[in-house]
């Protein structure tokens, strides 16, 4: 979440912090964290690196720099972190005086000295204000994901999550005032959720009537659906179409074939035609021969079968033409339907 995001400071707000600390009488209460613990405080330096670097803190910071760190530092870490709570926030007079007032405005579960903010890089004084700076961390966390689970309606933002984490927080503040009865606070918390389960239990039985509704109206739709159907006749028709293209080829091969076999008889037939008209000719000149000269017997015996044998050849040489007609038309008239069903 970086500074000036609109998300950030919804239903927080540091308008109304004071410069007091706490009210009159109210008794010191022991932060009950190992605030001086090593570990602990390296693993509060690690969380709060984290936060600044991810947040868009546009100043240097590192371990080093929080081991130790100058009243500088500080206050512009702290500052960075109550602008992420509020936007408009600025200290409008001494820092010392105005952050308790604030810290208490958060209902920070401690109190803070002035004398810890005058002495900010002390050891005595660091390991206080480092522990505040972690709680702020974990504080703007949470409100980020309260924010974000509210932006993706994850709950109502007045829902029983708020209440109980309401819950959380007051019971610590009477743990660390040295309450133990929550009672009050559990009947509350109990109440809010009774009656959210209460919605929700209604909320179920509403969506189990329009679940069965839905169940009805699925069953009506079961099986092929019309989209389906049309997908299923376009893959068949495809099928169909590459088998056709597939016989068509087949088809004018075939053609082809007896095209080239037509061609060769007709130039067979052109040669025999050609033959049998020089052999006419040829015999239009034994007449012309003939009628000048007496033929005896033998003669007219040999040409009469001579004849014979060339309309013999003559017939049979119109049978391969009729027959290779034949072959041709009912190639040409197979391709032409096949063309046909394709284009239909």
């Amino acid at each position: 979440m970086m500074p000036g995001d609109d998300r950030r400071s919804r239903g927080m707000s540091l308008g109304g912090r004071r410069s007091s600390v706490m009210p009159q009488g109210a008794r010191k209460v022991e932060d009950p964290r190992p605030l001086r613990d090593k570990a602990y405080m390296s693993k509060s330096i690690r969380k709060l690196i984290v936060y600044l670097s991810e947040h868009g803190y546009d100043r240097s910071i590192s371990s080093q720099i929080l081991t130790s760190p100058t009243t500088k530092d500080f206050l512009a870490i702290i500052s960075f972190m109550f602008a992420n709570i509020d936007p408009n926030f600025k200290f409008i007079g001494k820092f010392e005086d105005e952050i308790p007032g604030v810290l208490k405005l958060l209902a920070y579960p401690t109190s803070i000295g002035r004398s810890a903010l005058t002495a900010v890089g002390n050891p005595t004084s660091w390991p206080q204000l480092l522990a505040v700076l972690s709680w702020l961390v974990d504080l703007l966390k949470y409100h980020e994901t309260v924010t974000e689970q509210e932006s993706d309606g994850h709950f109502d933002s007045d829902d029983g999550h708020t209440m109980f984490v309401d819950y959380l927080s007051r019971a610590y503040a009477l743990f660390l005032a040295g309450e133990d009865d929550t009672s009050a606070l559990e009947e509350e918390v109990a109440f809010v959720f009774d009656s959210k389960n209460a919605q929700l239990r209604q909320q179920a039985e509403q969506l189990r009537a329009a679940n069965g509704d839905v169940e009805k109206q699925l069953q009506l739709f079961s099986g092929e659906t019309p989209l389906q159907r049309a997908q299923s006749t376009n893959r068949d028709l495809r099928a169909d179409s590459a088998k056709f293209e597939a016989h068509i080829g087949q088809l004018q091969e075939h053609r082809d074939k007896l095209t080239d076999k037509l061609q060769a008889e007709e130039a067979e037939r052109d040669s025999k035609q050609a033959e049998l008209a020089a052999v006419l000719a040829e015999v239009e000149g034994h007449k012309a021969t003939v009628a000048k000269q007496e033929l005896t017997p033998a003669d007219v015996a040999r040409m009469g079968a001579e004849r014979t044998h060339l309309e013999q050849e003559l017939a049979s040489l119109k049978k391969q033409k009729e027959a290779a007609s034949t072959e041709q038309w009912d190639a040409e008239l197979a391709v032409s339907k096949g063309l046909d069903r394709v284009h239909a």
